[in-house]
C-alpha cells in the first residue's frame, strides 16, 4: 500500500498546478484535484485512462499531466526500501524457478525454439576474442566508493578486490605490467588482493513506488567484466544490433504502428536472468569466463549474504550486453520459426521490437525462460508505440516532460522554463503563466539570457538569429551559467600508474559530479 508523503521545497507543486490548469482536460483537472488535495498517492497512482482514440496533441497533453511529477525526488513513500528488498528477493525466487525448470529440460512446447536461440547466440558469438579491451567503468565498486570512482583512483587501491574464481587470472593478467610492479611494492614482490565473493546490494533512487537496485561489484571483476561486455556489444553490432545507440529501436518504434509491430519492454530483466539460462544457452567456453568473473554470492545491506540465482544485475560491466544478446535470440528464435521477418527485430538491453504476429508466442517462451513481460509498457496494438525512451502516438513523438529536481537552483530553473516552452510552442498549449512563475524564482539582477538551442539562462524565443558580431561571426555573446569540474591535485603522484592508463595526466583529476556554476561571457556560435 502506498503512503506518499511530499517533502522539501514546494516550488513544483505550485508549478504542475499552472500546468494542469493550462491544459483543462478532464484528466489534467481531476489531477490538479489531487494536487489541491495533497493526495499525492491518488495523484502518482492515477490509472492511465488516456483517450487513445484522441488526437496526438490531446494525447501529448494528457501524457505530460499523468507524468510530469512522477520522477519528482521529492515524494517518498516510508515503505519503498521494503518493496524495493522484496522485488529483490522475489526476482532471485524466479530465477530459483527457472534454474529448476531448466535443469529438469522442462520448455513445454518450446524446444525448438531454445534450439534456433542457443544456435543463434553461438553464431554469434564464435570464439572469445584473443584480445579484450579490459576498463573500469564510472561507477563505484568495493574498494572504492563515493565520488572519486575516476581510473586514476581504481589504479591506486593497493589490494584491490576479486573474487575467489577470478583471482589467478588476475594475478597472471597483473604480471609484468606497470600496475602489477605498483601493487606489489610493500608486498615481498607479490600482489595482495582484497578476496570478496559477495557483491553487494544497494538501492538507488528510481522513482516514488521503488527504489532501483544495484550490485556493487569487486574492483578487478569489473575491471574484466567491461573487457567481456564490450566483445559482445562488438559481435552484436556484426549482426545489426548496435546497441552503443538507441536511435535504431527509436526509430523501429516511430515505425511500428505502420509496420505492424509490437514494441516490448520486460519486467526486473537484469534481475531475472538466471544462471541456468545462460549455462544452457551460451558456448561453454563463453559460459565459463563470464561466470569466472562474475559474483557468486549476494550481500544485502543489513549483512545478510545468500547465492545468486541470477547470473549477473546491473552493476556487473556485461549484464546488458549479455541481457540484449539474450533478448535478440530470443527474438530470433520466435520470429525465425514464426513469421520469418526477421529484419524487423530491434533490441537495445530489455527494449524489444518484434512483429506483432510474433508477439503471443515470444511472451510464452519469455515466461519459460524466466521474464517477465511488463505488460503496461508493451504494445502490441493501436497508435501508442515506445522503446528506448521515446513515445510515439500515430508516428508523432509524444514524449512527455519529466521534471527531475526541486527547482532550487538557477540552472535547473533555466533547464526546466526551455524545456516549457519548447513543449508549449511544439503543441500550441498557452504556459504563459508557469513560464512567468519559473522567471519569478530568479530576482531580475540576476536573471541570464541564452540563445535557443544553447543552456545556462533563459531562452526568450524559439528561433536561430543569432546575428553578426563585430569580427564577422555568425553567432553571439552573453552570459551563461556554466558548470566548472573541481580538479584537485593526486597527493601522492604515482607516474607508473599513469602510464598504465589509456589516458595519461598531469598528477590532477577531476571527480565526478563535483565543482559548482559559475556565470561567464560565452560566444554561442549559430547553428542551422
Amino acid at each position: 500500500m502506498l503512503n506518499i508523503k511530499y517533502v522539501g521545497c514546494t516550488r513544483p507543486l505550485a508549478l504542475a498546478k499552472l500546468i494542469h490548469e493550462s491544459i483543462c482536460s478532464p484528466y489534467s483537472l481531476d489531477r490538479l484535484v489531487d494536487l489541491g488535495n495533497a493526495d499525492y498517492t491518488s495523484y502518482l497512482s492515477a490509472p492511465e485512462d488516456i483517450d487513445y482514440n484522441a488526437t496526438s496533441r490531446d494525447f501529448a497533453l494528457d501524457s505530460l499531466s499523468r507524468s510530469y511529477l512522477k520522477k519528482l525526488p521529492n515524494f517518498e513513500d516510508p515503505s519503498r526500501e521494503q518493496r524495493t528488498l522484496d522485488l529483490f528477493m522475489d526476482c532471485e525466487a524466479q530465477c530459483r524457478d527457472t534454474n529448476q525448470r531448466l535443469e529438469a529440460n522442462d520448455l513445454g512446447h518450446f524446444h525448438d525454439e531454445f534450439n534456433v536461440m542457443k544456435g543463434k547466440i553461438a553464431s554469434i558469438l564464435g570464439d572469445i576474442p584473443h584480445t579484450l579491451e579490459f576498463a573500469f567503468g564510472p561507477g563505484v565498486s568495493i574498494g572504492r566508493k563515493g565520488i572519486d570512482t575516476g581510473n586514476y583512483a581504481k589504479y591506486s587501491v593497493y589490494r584491490p578486490s576479486v573474487t575467489d574464481k577470478a583471482a589467478a587470472f588476475a594475478e597472471t593478467y597483473l604480471n609484468n605490467t606497470l600496475w602489477g610492479d605498483y601493487l606489489k611494492r610493500g608486498h615481498d614482490n607479490r600482489i595482495l588482493f582484497e578476496y570478496v565473493n559477495a557483491a553487494e546490494i544497494a538501492f538507488v533512487p528510481k522513482n516514488f513506488k521503488i527504489l532501483r537496485t544495484i550490485a556493487i561489484e569487486p574492483l578487478m571483476n569489473t575491471y574484466f567484466q567491461k573487457g567481456f561486455g564490450g566483445a559482445i556489444r562488438d559481435k552484436l553490432k556484426r549482426v545489426g544490433v548496435d546497441i552503443r545507440q538507441q536511435t535504431l529501436n527509436q526509430e523501429a518504434a516511430r515505425e511500428a504502428r505502420d509496420r505492424g509491430d509490437a514494441t516490448v519492454d520486460m519486467k526486473s530483466a537484469s534481475d531475472t536472468v538466471s544462471r541456468m539460462l545462460v549455462a544452457h544457452s551460451v558456448p561453454i567456453d563463453w559460459y565459463v569466463a563470464l561466470d569466472t568473473f562474475r559474483s557468486p554470492l549476494y550481500k544485502l545491506p543489513d549483512g545478510t549474504k545468500g547465492v545468486f540465482e541470477k547470473f549477473s544485475s546491473m552493476g556487473n560491466g556485461f549484464t546488458f550486453e549479455l541481457e540484449s544478446l539474450l533478448f535478440y535470440a530470443m527474438a530470433y528464435a520466435i520470429v525465425k520459426t514464426g513469421s520469418g521477418y526477421v529484419d524487423r527485430i530491434h533490441v537495445y538491453g530489455d527494449d524489444v521490437i518484434i512483429p506483432q504476429e510474433d508477439y503471443p508466442r515470444f511472451f510464452e517462451f519469455s515466461k519459460i525462460l524466466g521474464f517477465t513481460v511488463n505488460t503496461d509498457k508493451t504494445f502490441a496494438s493501436g497508435e501508442f508505440f515506445e522503446s528506448c525512451g521515446m513515445d510515439f502516438y500515430g508516428n508523432v513523438n509524444v514524449r512527455p516532460l519529466y521534471l527531475k529536481n526541486d527547482l532550487r537552483f538557477d540552472f535547473d530553473i533555466y533547464e526546466c522554463h526551455n524545456s516549457l516552452l519548447r513543449f508549449s510552442e511544439r503543441w500550441k498549449v498557452d504556459f504563459s503563466r508557469a513560464i512567468a512563475l519559473l522567471q519569478s524564482f530568479i530576482p531580475a539582477k540576476r536573471r541570464l539570457y541564452v540563445p535557443f538551442p544553447y543552456s545556462g539562462g533563459f531562452w526568450t524565443r524559439l528561433d536561430r538569429d543569432f546575428g553578426i558580431t563585430d569580427q564577422g561571426w555568425e553567432g553571439s555573446y552573453h552570459k551563461a551559467l556554466m558548470f566548472k569540474s573541481k580538479t584537485f591535485h593526486n597527493k601522492n603522484y604515482e607516474p607508473s600508474i599513469l602510464h598504465s592508463l589509456s589516458s595519461p595526466s598531469n598528477g590532477t583529476r577531476s571527480a565526478r559530479k563535483t565543482g559548482k556554476y559559475v556565470v561567464k561571457k560565452t560566444f554561442f556560435p549559430a547553428v542551422s
